[in-house]
């Protein structure tokens, strides 16, 4: 078969062969950050553990999007990716299937039968064993304790490689998780899209900051950030030791500050 491919045609199968096979594993590499953010005496903020990427000619020690939240007697996992410590949780919140984000060796760590899992419509078949409620952007549920509005995230720019890798018809999303009085939004994967200048009084922003062709670079996220002023933003989805940070929180409104968790 393979000798009838043109050899650009065999290179991107072996390139997608090699993504396919354990590409995310956890980094030997953490910086010496407080890695979990507490509010107030109910609610805290804690990353999970940053990951080693390998996709063959793609290598690097990444700050993933994955964390959890403790808000009173309540465990919330979102984009759960190199659990650490398992506790269980009450809800698991997936941005959208790709293999940084989504883990079902992660979520088997952490789910009971009570636990119940939201995700865009793209993982409907993967989770159709678990307790799982998809959803589209634009949509709001009411979970008793807080309640969940689904943000768009999708990519606009088009890449040399092609077309965007997160495109806006896939419905994949971020979420604001309302906690009374508490505004977390989690963007996923995603450039600075319009619908972010409609976000108000978020507390707490987390906000990719690293990939150019996947979501946006510093200067980007600092442009998005600003559009909606949090109160606090913590970047994620970036390379360890590429400056990343330092490029973000210059580019930002001083009234914003800035918690590093990685």
């Amino acid at each position: 078969m393979f000798n009838s491919l043109k050899p650009l045609s065999v290179m991107v199968l072996a390139f997608f062969f090699i993504c396919a096979c354990h590409p995310v594993s956890i980094s030997k590499k953490r910086n010496n950050n407080n890695h979990t953010f507490a509010l107030n005496n109910e609610f805290k903020i804690t990353s999970l553990e940053p990951v080693f990427l390998n996709y063959g000619v793609y290598r690097a020690d990444f700050f993933s999007s994955g964390f959890r939240i403790d808000y009173k007697d309540i465990v919330i996992y979102i984009d759960s990716v190199m659990v650490d410590y398992p506790i269980k949780a009450n809800y698991i919140f997936i941005t959208h299937p790709h293999n940084d984000h989504f883990s079902l060796k992660d979520i088997d760590k952490i789910y009971t039968e009570k636990t119940l899992i939201i995700g865009p419509t793209a993982l409907d078949k993967t989770l159709k064993d678990y307790r799982f409620q998809s959803i589209k952007p634009n949509k709001k549920i009411d979970l008793g304790k807080f309640i969940c509005q689904t943000i768009p995230a999708y990519n606009i720019k088009q890449h040399k490689i092609g077309k965007p890798i997160h495109k806006r018809k896939k419905n994949y999303v971020g979420y604001v998780l309302t906690f009374d009085d508490i505004k977390v939004y989690h963007a996923g994967d995603t450039d600075y899209i319009p619908e972010m200048n409609e976000l108000k009084h978020i507390t707490i922003a987390l906000v990719p900051i690293g990939e150019k062709r996947t979501a946006m670079n510093p200067y980007q996220a600092a442009r998005a950030v600003n559009s909606f002023k949090p109160t606090f933003v913590v970047p994620m989805h970036y390379k360890l030791d590429n400056g990343s940070e330092q490029k973000f929180k210059d580019s930002l409104n001083p009234s914003i500050t800035v918690k590093l968790l990685d």
